[in-house]
């Protein structure tokens, strides 16, 4: 374990003096508490982020009377630009402020020397963080416990209510001292514990939840001494000065920020010097003192320095004041200047050259302007001087080995503390620096989607996006806004979509100067896919065959398997030879997207009807011979069957030899055929018969077919014509 002085084992130590547990739990707010246990949240709680827009005060006192409150503070996390968390000493904010920042650095631990403490929070209108944590305890305080308590006007150096301080410069308590060497009625600080600090300065961008770079600077003060402290409230300069020129103790220009006198410089009985005793600092130390120019053209003696020449010089001589060296030169900026004309606290650390065992310094003022001005003054003087030689160095924890820098640069990823201690061997005090990396964000663009074509919008992204309150989302369409959980507004970070195709949103959630992403992919589910089925060939309407959902063999879909085939219905063209018939079948899916598929029935009847046999090729001698007409069945693929009569063509040839052909012919819906004839032969080869009519004795009388009566044919009545007279050539009888 590192040495530490007795100061700083009794700070680590002092945390848990009365502590009792934490018992309750305490919201920022605008309340008044009296307790010694607990802890101290933000607003938001111990489980969520403060708001926006907060502006709290919230006093915490003691619950024992005489107690001091402490707070440790165990979580830090604000925005650094723009949340601010004050801490008074005292029940309200006319104390002195202990704390006063943005989430850059933490407060550690604050202690109150009132017994109250009050913290105002003020927050922005912009984002919101997991603000702090920090128990609260209670202790009794003691002259000894490095604060200053009660009327104690140094540090734990007694006062009206405390004891002698245990070790000052030569032991002895001196006239009305109330401390030892501790000048008057008026106790000077005690030697003072070394002391470390550190400072950080982030490198580049500010810290965000990536981490980032930090300088780490310490900065160390051996244990030192005070060999002056004098801020004037006796109305002197007291012992250890040498004053010269025009001064007075007072308040003769106005109050200081302590209300108390000062030393004031006037140029009206010559050139104004305060000028101290030798003093051993060999090993070093620190000059600190308030100071502050009148301002120009005011009136006498409050009239300020405006001239280059006419400002203030702080010197050391080690020859007795045969020479001096300056350490300091505050040019009076024509007098005006707003730092030089207000009481501004200015620390310098003793020269090299000024160390040695009898070292004096000297505020001076060499020029002025005449005995009516260029007034100043300077309060709460004090010069410590290191009470070792041995040098100190630095060790940080983070460094193998020591000695180390006091400059470290140190790549930060999570929220880390930083220890350093300054030692010369001996001597040692240690101070811890907490670099806080605020948690990162998280994105959620939710599970992936199927999207029926054509619906309504479906909505994207978990619900929320991301927890984190007040955090930047961004859609890669162009949405965005504020994640607002709590709030009036209400945006959890969802949006509706209604993608045409297959589509790959893009989610990124910015907070707390880092970015998270994420992707959810919409499929949209487009409508199957399928072939119309084969065109079918029949010849008659009776051969179509029913519907049949089973000929639509290649539907597909992307997500439902397999799609639903259903009829639809047939619609017929009306024609005829061919008729075609359009049947319809729908292919849908679970998404109510379908396609539709055709069929084409095609009617055409290209088969011939058949007939019966005719009856065989006859001949007849006559016409009155032919036989009667016969009717043949007809039968056809799609007509059916029936009976057809023929027809006669004509006779062909002489009437008593030709040919009749007798034609059957069958023409069905579609104009196919069937001709069937039978052949008719007429010949008549028989002869009429007649009997001679009876003989004639006389002269031949005229032709007379009638003398014929008993002519006779097999196909009708022959015909009697005159067949000519023939003479025998003889003579009676001829």
């Amino acid at each position: 374990m590192k040495n530490l002085t007795p100061r700083l084992l009794f700070s680590l130590l002092l945390v848990g003096l009365n502590f009792t547990g934490v018992s309750q739990v305490y919201n920022m707010s605008n309340s008044t508490v009296n307790t010694c246990s607990g802890t101290f949240y933000d607003p938001g709680g111990s489980g969520g982020s403060y708001g926006n827009n907060n502006l709290f005060t919230m006093t915490f006192c003691s619950a024992n009377p005489g107690d001091e409150i402490q707070f440790s503070f165990t979580l830090w996390n604000l925005e650094t630009c723009c949340d601010v968390l004050t801490i008074y000493d005292g029940a309200n904010t006319t104390g002195p402020v202990l704390f006063s920042d943005d989430g850059s650095v933490s407060p550690g631990t604050v202690t109150s020397s009132t017994g109250c403490l009050t913290f105002v929070w003020d927050s922005d209108g912009s984002v919101t963080y997991s603000g702090w944590a920090a128990t609260i305890s209670c202790f009794t305080p003691s002259c000894t416990d490095g604060i200053m308590n009660g009327s104690e006007t140094g540090v734990d150096c007694g006062g009206p209510t405390c004891v002698p301080c245990p070790d000052c410069f030569n032991g002895i308590q001196d006239g009305n001292e109330t401390g030892i060497d501790c000048g008057g009625t008026i106790c000077a600080p005690c030697p003072t514990p070394c002391d470390v600090v550190i400072t950080d300065v982030v490198i580049g961008p500010a810290i965000d939840c990536n981490g980032g770079i930090v300088e780490l600077t310490a900065a160390g003060v051996g244990s030192s001494a005070f060999v002056l402290y004098n801020n004037f409230d006796s109305g002197s300069a007291g012992s250890g000065w040498n004053s010269t020129g025009g001064a007075s103790f007072g308040e003769p220009c106005g109050p200081n920020p302590t209300g108390t006198p000062y030393y004031w410089a006037s140029t009206s009985v010559g050139t104004p010097q305060l000028s101290t005793i030798p003093f051993d600092v060999a090993c070093g130390g620190v000059i600190n003192f308030d100071m502050s120019y009148s301002v120009q053209g005011g009136a006498s003696p409050c009239e300020g320095p405006d001239l280059p020449n006419e400002g203030v010089t702080l010197q050391y001589s080690t020859d007795g004041g045969a020479t001096w060296t300056v350490m300091g030169y505050w040019d009076p900026n024509g007098g005006y200047d707003p730092m030089l004309t207000s009481w501004n606290t200015y620390t310098f650390p003793i020269p090299a050259g000024a160390m040695t065992t009898s070292t004096e310094f000297q505020w001076i003022q060499n020029n002025s302007s005449g005995t009516c001005c260029d007034n100043w003054g300077i309060d709460n003087v004090s010069i410590t001087s290191l009470v070792d030689c041995t040098p100190y160095y630095y060790d940080w924890s983070q460094v193998p080995g020591s000695p180390d820098a006091a400059l470290q640069n140190e790549t930060v990823s999570s929220t880390t503390t930083y220890t350093v201690t300054y030692t010369n061997g001996t001597d040692a005090c240690s101070e811890n620096i907490t670099i806080v990396v605020p948690p990162g964000t998280t994105a959620d663009a939710g599970a992936d989607q199927v999207y029926c074509f054509g619906a309504a919008n479906v909505t994207i992204g978990a619900n929320p996006v991301t927890t984190d309150e007040g955090a930047i989302y961004t859609w890669s369409t162009g949405a965005s806004g504020t994640i607002d959980l709590t709030g009036g507004v209400q945006d959890n970070g969802q949006i509706a979509v209604s993608p045409a195709v297959t589509t790959d949103y893009f989610l990124q959630v910015d907070f707390n100067g880092c970015s998270a992403f994420d992707t959810v992919r919409v499929v949209v589910d487009v409508p199957p896919t399928a072939s119309n089925p084969a065109n079918i060939n029949v010849e008659c309407a009776a051969n179509v065959p029913a519907q049949n959902v089973n000929v639509v063999t290649t539907e597909a879909d992307d997500f439902t398997t397999p799609p639903t085939v259903t009829f639809v219905g047939d619609v017929s063209d009306l024609a005829s030879c061919p008729e075609t018939i359009t049947r319809t079948y729908r292919v849908t899916d679970d998404c109510g997207n379908f396609v539709d598929v055709v069929q084409l029935i095609i009617i055409s009847d290209v088969t011939a009807p058949t007939l019966s046999a005719p009856p065989a090729a006859v001949s007849v001698q006559c016409i009155g011979d032919v036989p009667a007409m016969t009717n043949l069945t007809w039968n056809d693929n799609c007509d059916g069957t029936g009976n057809i009569p023929g027809s006669d063509g004509p006779l062909i040839g002489g009437s008593c030899g030709g040919t009749i052909t007798r034609t059957w012919t069958y023409v069905d819906a579609c104009g196919n055929n069937v001709v069937a004839t039978q052949m008719i032969t007429v010949n008549d080869t028989q002869n009429p018969t007649a009997t001679n009519p009876a003989p004639q004795v006389g002269a031949p009388p005229a032709f007379d077919p009638l003398q014929v009566t008993d002519e006779a044919d097999n196909c009708g009545v022959p015909t009697v014509t005159n067949g000519g007279d023939i003479s025998d050539g003889g003579n009676c009888p001829e």
